[in-house]
């Protein structure tokens, strides 16, 4: 199973970034162009998003650019914003 979006969350992606609406909670949720990045790709092998990020945004430090999207998408898991599915066209990025 893949990570998907939660699809009970509003997602307004943007080239800049995204917002994220909880309803449930009243709360919004602003994820940066990078997180987008990941996102958008949370379905690879966090080594290829890794080795693709750094090329994009010319990042030296390898090791440190894979703890920090491993760190990100289970903070993502933990706060409800992905959750483990299918992917669908209605719950990817």
């Amino acid at each position: 199973m893949a990570l998907v979006k939660n699809p009970s969350l509003k997602w307004v992606i943007r080239s800049d970034g995204a917002f994220v609406y909880d309803s449930s909670k009243g709360s919004v949720k602003v994820i940066n162009e990078t997180g987008v990045f990941i996102l958008q790709r949370c379905q690879r092998d966090v080594t290829e998003i890794a080795d693709e990020l750094i090329q994009v945004f010319d990042v030296p430090d390898h090791l440190t650019v894979l703890a920090d999207i491993q760190r990100f998408l289970q903070q993502m898991v933990e706060e409800g914003y992905l959750c483990q599915g299918e992917s669908t066209d209605s719950t990817s990025l």
